[in-house]
């Protein structure tokens, strides 16, 4: 009885414990997603709020590198646009590699992200093929990723992804948070492609007034007629 009882003990222990971490987990992901918010809403450039979404999802997870792959103007593939990593050589080169590359819905692991509306979870970068840098990206200890969409506007217009030395299968509750993290991107993105556009607009404007305004200057005569 008293050997029953501990192993009862001990499974409930297991599962109290078990519990505080999935809860402590649940609140560093909705941390991540408050502050990932209050930085996009404060950005003033594009690639300034995406470094800085990568870099509090790194911090978050603890995972390497963090990237935000773009679809080019012509929606064949997609490039690499921002990068969040560790310094070094190593990952200068990495960096180097990664940005002279493009993906095709379904190629490779950006573009298989691109080309789905889930979380694609790799737990071995050099099994399937799957992972076209592999062997620079093992040669710098990383051995698991995982990709997911970028919405703009309700369409895919890119993909983020993530890459670590470990790497657990994330659970259903870390994939709705990564998916919402996505989701903050879409409509900053959106945001701020729209604010570009008006001032742009604003500034032809002022182009077009002030050489109208030259030209009445010069068409008039000294009685200002």
């Amino acid at each position: 009885r008293v050997l029953e009882r501990t192993e009862q003990l001990s499974l409930a222990n297991a599962s109290l414990t078990a519990e505080a971490e999935r809860r402590a987990r649940a609140e560093s992901g909705r941390e991540m997603l408050r502050s990932t918010a209050r930085g996009l809403a404060g950005a003033l450039t594009e690639d300034g709020g995406i470094r800085d979404v990568l870099r509090e999802a790194r911090e978050a997870t603890g995972w390497d590198v963090a990237e935000f792959w773009e679809m080019e103007p012509d929606g064949r593939s997609i490039r690499l646009r921002v990068i969040s990593r560790p310094g070094g050589p190593g990952f200068d080169a990495f960096e180097a590699e990664s940005r002279a590359l493009a993906f095709a819905p379904a190629d490779g692991l950006p573009g298989m992200a691109w080309a789905t509306d889930s979380v694609t979870y790799l737990p071995d970068l050099e099994a399937g093929g799957l992972f076209h840098r592999a062997p620079m990206a093992t040669a710098l200890g990383l051995r698991a990723g995982l990709a997911l969409p970028v919405t703009l506007g309700g369409k895919p217009c890119g993909a983020m992804l993530f890459l670590a030395r470990t790497m657990p299968e994330p659970d259903a509750e870390a994939r709705a948070v990564l998916l919402a993290l996505a989701d903050q991107l879409g409509p900053f993105l959106e945001r701020v492609s729209v604010s570009g556009a008006l001032a742009r607009t604003g500034e032809r404007l002022t182009a077009v007034l002030d050489a109208s305004t030259e030209v009445a200057i010069i068409a008039a005569d000294p009685a200002g007629r």
